[in-house]
Order: structure tokens, then C-alpha cells, then sequence
């Protein structure tokens, strides 16, 4: 195994990202988080989701919805660091 973890030489084929493929877990711009969610919450919001897929043909992620709906909590507060809504950086 090399240092990223994909066996080589062995007839199994390397499980990195092929070039040009980029994501969150490796933009400097996210930072992974983990919530705790009731079983029954997370499947409602799966189901939601992919019937605004069938329905309209938008493909939004979980992680998209979480971030979108925390910004629009964070921008009816008042807090000391204003947050601001950049819709360039949330990826759908």
C-alpha cells in the first residue's frame, strides 16, 4: 500500500479520485462536520430530496441543504461576526 492507502501491484486497482475531480473533502474552503439526527429525520429529508430531484431536476445535496439552512439562521440573529450568503462557494 502506498501512503495513501491504495494497494498497488496486486491487481486492484487504485481507489484514488481520478485528475480534475475535486470535492469538498479536499477544498481548503469546507470543513467536515458530523451531527447526531434521528434515523426517522434523516430519511424524511433523503425522501425530500430526491422528490425535488424527480420533480424539478435539482440534484441538492444533504450537506448543501445543512449549510443553506444554518447561513439562513446565522443571518436572523444577531451576532458579533456578520455572515454573509456567497451562493458562488454553496455547491448544489
Amino acid at each position: 500500500m502506498d501512503s495513501a492507502g491504495a494497494s498497488k501491484g496486486r491487481g486492484e486497482p487504485d481507489r484514488m479520485e481520478p485528475p480534475g475531480r475535486k470535492g469538498r473533502h479536499s477544498s481548503p474552503d469546507y470543513r467536515q462536520c458530523s451531527v447526531w439526527l434521528s434515523k426517522k429525520a434523516r430519511l424524511a429529508v433523503d425522501l425530500a430530496l430526491s422528490q425535488l430531484a424527480v420533480r424539478d431536476g435539482q440534484k441538492k445535496q444533504f450537506s448543501t441543504l445543512v449549510e443553506e439552512l444554518l447561513i439562513d439562521w446565522l443571518a436572523q440573529g444577531t451576532f458579533d461576526q456578520e455572515v454573509t450568503r456567497d451562493k458562488s462557494k454553496v455547491q448544489s
